[in-house]
């Protein structure tokens, strides 16, 4: 992190807080492991919504996360009230897509009902990917977040051949 920056000072500077107080409070809140979280002078964020008539200082930190594929950046707005110091809002850190390998190894070491849950989503996933490639253009907005959502978590659009492979997939859990 660098210089330990001053978050917050009182007026008699009996009070102090720092940036590396600030960062154990944001990572128990998000419950990711946090990198580096850094002030920012200045934020593009509307923070007025989050803060309360109570607040004493706040402040935008642009945070590091460690997550399963690698750092991922947020943004993440910290507020001192009388009570203490408190997360307002933050923006969830983007994770780009679970690769294949990533998802067989989750998968292949869940146990009981975890196991039987991933299996669930992707089936939703399948069946969902195959609603939404059929359904009409008006409504597109949703099927390109479909798309998306869909690619983050590791699945490619299927071509034409993955298509019936998928249809099968599909009516053999449903014969189950």
């Amino acid at each position: 992190m660098g210089a330990d920056k001053i978050f917050y000072s009182s007026p008699d500077e009996s009070q102090i807080i720092r940036e590396s107080d600030v960062i154990s409070v944001i990572q128990r809140h998000v419950g990711l492991k946090v990198l580096r979280g850094n002030m920012t002078q200045r934020s593009t964020y509307e923070d007025a919504p989050y803060l309360a008539d109570a607040t004493i200082a706040s402040r935008w930190f642009r945070v590091s996360f460690e997550s399963p594929e690698g750092p991922r950046q947020s943004m993440v707005l910290v507020v001192l009230v009388p009570s203490g110091l408190h997360v307002a809002t933050y923006e969830p850190p983007l994770l780009v897509r679970f690769n294949q390998a990533l998802r067989h190894q989750i998968k292949d070491t869940a146990e009981g009902v975890m196991r039987e849950y991933i299996e669930a989503l992707e089936e939703v996933a399948l069946a969902g990917w195959l609603h939404c490639k059929d359904a009409p253009h008006s409504d597109a907005s949703t099927a390109s977040h479909f798309r998306q959502a869909y690619f983050r978590v590791g699945f490619f659009l299927p071509d034409s051949n993955t298509d019936k492979e998928l249809q099968k997939q599909l009516q053999r859990t449903d014969e189950e």
